[in-house]
């Protein structure tokens, strides 16, 4: 009698952890092993743990090269930089997804092309340590010159040729939008950075 209950108890547990494993993996938690490698999804564009940690830290890593003072995660949750890196990375995750959806592209080929038609010449290039250790930032800041007059750009980031990318664009898009405003090159002064 004994042997008999025995068993009808171990079916009951299993039926039970069938259930339970069938209800948790309704709710989308079909990782058991621990590892979480994503905080979420804006459409079907991902924001993964790895993404989120290292915009933290970069931002981190430039309020402390702005005030030469380290800044805790426990202070940097106090001020809020925790959820407005969210905030930031969800938009962006957001406008990804809805120009895909629209099918919107400029394609790698054609921005080289139009960059590559600016008649820019640079004439300034620095680059400075904003902060110490593996993850350090970099900090350029160029000068360039397109149809007479000077426009300036700065990129920050722990890849020095992406902060140097960043920085030429910055510069690019002040030109761009003198253009397009109709700005003339008249006077050949630089134009004030713009942060």
């Amino acid at each position: 009698m004994k042997a008999k209950g025995n068993s009808v108890t171990k079916t009951a547990v299993w039926i039970l952890m069938g259930m339970l494993i069938l209800g948790l993996g309704g709710f989308g938690a079909v990782n058991f092993n621990g590892n979480v490698s994503s905080i979420g999804t804006v459409g079907d564009k991902e924001i993964s743990v790895d993404q989120y940690a290292r915009e933290l830290q970069q931002q981190i890593r430039a309020i402390e090269g702005q005030t030469g003072e380290a800044l805790s995660f426990q202070q940097a949750q106090a001020i809020g930089l925790d959820r407005a890196v969210l905030q930031r990375i969800v938009r962006l995750r957001a406008l990804d997804n809805e120009t895909t959806e629209m099918g919107i592209s400029l394609g790698d080929e054609n921005l080289r092309e139009r960059i590559i038609d600016i008649p820019a010449r640079l004439e300034e290039f620095n680059v400075r340590s904003v902060s110490e250790g593996k993850d350090a930032q970099g900090d350029v800041r160029v000068t360039i010159t397109v149809s007479g007059r000077q426009y300036s750009g700065k990129g920050v980031s722990t890849d020095i040729i992406e902060a140097a990318a960043i920085a030429y664009l910055k510069a690019l898009n002040k030109a761009d939008a003198d253009r397009q405003s109709g700005v003339s090159a008249a006077d050949g002064q630089p134009i004030a950075e713009s942060p």
